[in-house]
């Protein structure tokens, strides 16, 4: 069973999943205070679950890029946990799971362009191309952070747009006749089922040494809590 981490975004999430089965998911939206709720939040999963720590096989955290503050919290307490329980950690990468997510959604059977965006600084978005279908994708073009002159010309060379998308953005896919995909954001059940996927192939990262792929520069800050003691038997 994976433990999905996702707080790239305002919104925290948590998800549980195993053999590509999506067990629970719960999600908090709540701006700056992912310190605060991420660990109450997996304990949390678990218990309503019928679960423990222990069940756990893997950990699937968002890998960024996105907020700093809630990358190095959220890669804390995955790192935290795995160590914890002595199990392997998965980084995937943020605009992959949104990606991921876009080709479950559509039931496009030619593959086409999609860019997904999640935004940085001000008038600037993290952005990458992927070529996608039902139920497959692939990458086109590494993570980029881009101005929204830049934004404009890579709407155009695309088919579907997914992701945080503003009014201006939405405005140009309309003109340029490229369809947004609604409703598709970071969500750690997405970061899970990835997870899984990255685990079974032996892509586990090394816990001594990972570190968040913000893209740009950032400025660090401490999580404040830890989570799980080394784990226990009979299910404390």
């Amino acid at each position: 069973m994976i433990l999905g981490i996702e707080t790239a975004t305002s919104a925290l999430s948590v998800a549980l999943v195993e053999k590509g089965g999506i067990l629970r998911s719960m999600r908090h939206d709540a701006t700056n205070a992912h310190d605060e709720l991420l660990a109450p939040l997996c304990r949390d999963i678990l218990q309503e679950h019928g679960s423990t720590a222990g069940d756990l096989t893997g950990i699937a955290v968002s890998a960024g890029p996105g907020s700093f503050t809630g990358l190095r919290i959220g890669l804390a307490v995955a790192k935290g946990m795995a160590l914890a329980l002595d199990i392997p950690l998965a980084l995937v990468p943020t605009l992959d799971s949104l990606a991921f997510a876009a080709s479950r959604a559509v039931s496009v059977e030619m593959h086409e362009e999609l860019l997904v965006l999640l935004p940085s600084r001000k008038n600037e978005m993290y952005a990458a191309a992927y070529e996608f279908a039902r139920n497959s994708w692939t990458t086109r073009s590494p993570v980029s952070v881009l101005h929204t002159e830049e934004i404009e010309a890579a709407i155009k060379k695309c088919a579907y747009i997914a992701g945080y998308a503003s009014a201006d953005i939405l405005d140009v896919a309309q003109r340029e006749h490229v369809t947004p995909l609604e409703n598709i954001t970071a969500d750690a059940t997405y970061i899970a089922l990835l997870g899984e996927e990255m685990l079974s192939r032996g892509e586990a990262a090394d816990t001594d040494t990972c570190e968040p792929l913000y893209v740009q520069q950032f400025e660090v800050k401490q999580a404040k809590h830890t989570l799980f003691r080394r784990k226990e038997t009979d299910g404390d």
